[in-house]
C-alpha cells in the first residue's frame, strides 16, 4: 500500500487503525510557499527557528521553496505566514496550508498487504525521515519475504521490527524540537507540554526500554 495518507488498502479496505503521535509533536500545521531564486544559490537546505515553529528553505535554480511548520495553538495562519517571512527574509507567495497529524498504523503488514511511506506512518517533517522509514520497511520486508503460503511468523516479526524502528525514528525527532537553539521559548514550551501530558513511562518503554518509578508532571 503506497497510496499515501489515504491508505486505500491497509486503512480503508482492511481497517487497520492508526495510533496518534500528537502527544509527541506540538506542530499541527504546515505551510508550503515559494519565493524568487537566490542570486547565489546555496548548495544546501537550511532550517530557521521562528516564534511559532520552524521554517525550512530549499533553494533551486528556478525558485526558493519554503516549508513553515507551526502550532495553530500559538498563532493564526496569517501570523504564521508573517513569521515565515520574517524567518526567511523572503517575500513568500504561492502559499498552501495543510494539517499535520503524525501517526502510525497499529500494524503495517496485514493479511497480504504491506504499507510503506505515509500509508504506514507520518512524522514531523523537520528532518525528512520519511525516506529512511520507507527504506527500513523495505529492508525488513526483503529479509522476511514469504517463500511459502504460511507466513504468520514472518508477518508478526515484520510488524515487531518495523513498529520498533518507527518509534525509534520518532523519539529523536520529538526531543530535537526541545533544543534551545532550535526554537523560541513559546514553541519549545508547547512541545514540552505535549510530551509531558502523555504517559512518560510509555514513552521511555518505547524509546529506551523502560524505567520504573518515573512520574510525569505538568510544567509550571
Amino acid at each position: 500500500d503506497a497510496s499515501g495518507d489515504e491508505s486505500l488498502l491497509l486503512g480503508a479496505a482492511l481497517g487497520v487503525p492508526r495510533a496518534s503521535w500528537r502527544a509527541f509533536f506540538a506542530a499541527d500545521r504546515s505551510m508550503l510557499a515559494s519565493a524568487k531564486a537566490f542570486a547565489s544559490i546555496p548548495p544546501y537546505a537550511e532550517i530557521r527557528a521562528g516564534a511559532s515553529g520552524w521554517t525550512g528553505l530549499f533553494p533551486t535554480r528556478a525558485r526558493t521553496h519554503a516549508l513553515h511548520v507551526y502550532s495553530s495553538g500559538l498563532c493564526s495562519d496569517d501570523a504564521a505566514l508573517e513569521d515565515a517571512r520574517m524567518a526567511s527574509q523572503l517575500h513568500l507567495d504561492q502559499v498552501t496550508i495543510r494539517s499535520l497529524d503524525p501517526r502510525v498504523r497499529a500494524r503495517t503488514w496485514e493479511r497480504n498487504c504491506v504499507a510503506i511511506g505515509p500509508a504506514a506512518c507520518s512524522f514531523d517533517p523537520i528532518h525528512s525521515v520519511e525516506l529512511q522509514a520507507m527504506h527500513m520497511s523495505l529492508v525488513h520486508l526483503l529479509a522476511l519475504f514469504p517463500i511459502h503460503r504460511e507466513y504468520d511468523a514472518e508477518r508478526a516479526e515484520f510488524n515487531r521490527l518495523t513498529g520498533s524502528g518507527l518509534q525509534r525514528l520518532r523519539g529523536p525527532l520529538s526531543k530535537h524540537l526541545l533544543l534551545p537553539r532550535q526554537h523560541c521559548l513559546r514553541f519549545r514550551g508547547a512541545q514540552l507540554r505535549q510530551q509531558l501530558l502523555c504517559d512518560l513511562r510509555v514513552v521511555l518503554a518505547a524509546d529506551v526500554g523502560g524505567v520504573e518509578g518515573v512520574v510525569a508532571r505538568e510544567p509550571k
